[in-house]
């Protein structure tokens, strides 16, 4: 595990990490979604033939669209929030935590039932994808962003 950076005074909150049972049912349902809109073709030859076709047509999306890759590339993010910043850390990089402090933060929204985008000051936005218990998130993130601009004292 990545140690924590933290700077003088900055408190850890929270962290969070990628769900596996997230990611598979946003997989499952998109491609089952993708299967249905490209199998609208094959309804034409009966229902039974576009029932057994749902199947491959899934498989064709996951594997032609590499959304299965995202699960590779996402497993081993850690996401810290502290009193100051919120952080990303990234397994697959070596360059050190990505980091954005909480007073630059604008807007914080869930995404489907699998994400969320933290949109920032300069226009920025970074996604947190596939964490659990997101209305939480969310809330967590939002009190320390309002914390550490002041908005709470308002």
């Amino acid at each position: 595990m990545p140690e924590i950076p933290l700077r003088r005074g900055e408190i850890l909150i929270a962290e969070w990490r990628p769900s596996l049972r997230i990611f598979l049912r946003k997989l499952v349902f998109v491609a089952f979604v993708t299967a249905v809109l490209l199998g609208a073709a094959g309804y034409q030859y009966g229902l039974v033939f576009w029932l057994a076709g749902l199947p491959l047509a899934m498989a064709v999306y996951m594997l032609i669209f590499d959304d299965y890759t995202e699960w590779v590339r996402r497993r081993g993010d850690i996401w810290r929030l502290t009193s100051h910043r919120l952080m990303l850390f990234d397994t697959s990089e070596s360059d050190g935590p990505a980091s954005v402090n909480l007073a630059d933060i604008t807007d914080v929204q869930r995404w489907m039932w699998w994400a969320i985008k933290v949109k920032m000051s300069n226009g920025q936005t970074t996604t947190m994808s596939f964490l659990p218990d997101l209305p939480q998130v969310r809330s967590r993130l939002m009190t320390a962003r309002d914390a550490a601009t002041g908005l709470a004292d308002a």
